[in-house]
């Protein structure tokens, strides 16, 4: 856990017993499903949108469908967007990006198997580019001994 996560946790159980829920409503109760907030978070930064599972229209801040006029559930919409699953992945990808070994970032992220890690791990056209102007700088700083080579397979 990085110090910033780590000191944000801090500050929401400092006032906390032991057996309090770290994540609770106004009113005391513990948050078991934070989708609603989080959809409504992720649309008001425009990285997401609720719709109609019926006609895919955009749902209102009730979730109420314009077009159908039909008012859904949490757990009947469609939502498409960031989710917070996104940012495991995205965590995995900038541990990778950084230069963490990778046994190492699957410990970080809990990943136990290399299958499940590889799915998190997309590698993006920059990771490619990037990969090459690094192969570039790399051969442009050691260039190959032509002679050595030959010598060596002469051998």
């Amino acid at each position: 856990m990085t110090t910033n996560v780590y000191q944000l946790l801090r500050m929401l159980v400092g006032h906390k017993s032991r057996d309090e829920f770290v994540f609770t409503r106004d009113n005391g109760k513990p948050v078991r499903d934070f989708r609603d907030s989080w959809y409504s978070i992720c649309e008001s930064a425009g990285v997401g949108q609720r719709l109609c599972p019926e006609c895919l229209r955009k749902l209102d801040e009730t979730r109420q469908c314009a077009a159908c006029r039909q008012k859904w559930r949490c757990n009947q919409i469609k939502y498409v967007g960031l989710i917070f699953h996104d940012l495991r992945r995205t965590a995995v990808r900038n541990m990778v990006r950084t230069g963490i070994p990778e046994r190492v970032a699957m410990q970080i992220s809990g990943h136990r198997t290399r299958s499940v890690f590889d799915r998190y791990n997309i590698v993006s056209r920059r990771d490619i580019k990037e990969a090459v102007r690094k192969l570039e700088r790399y051969c442009s700083e050691h260039p190959p001994n032509i002679a050595a080579g030959l010598l060596a397979l002469r051998d």
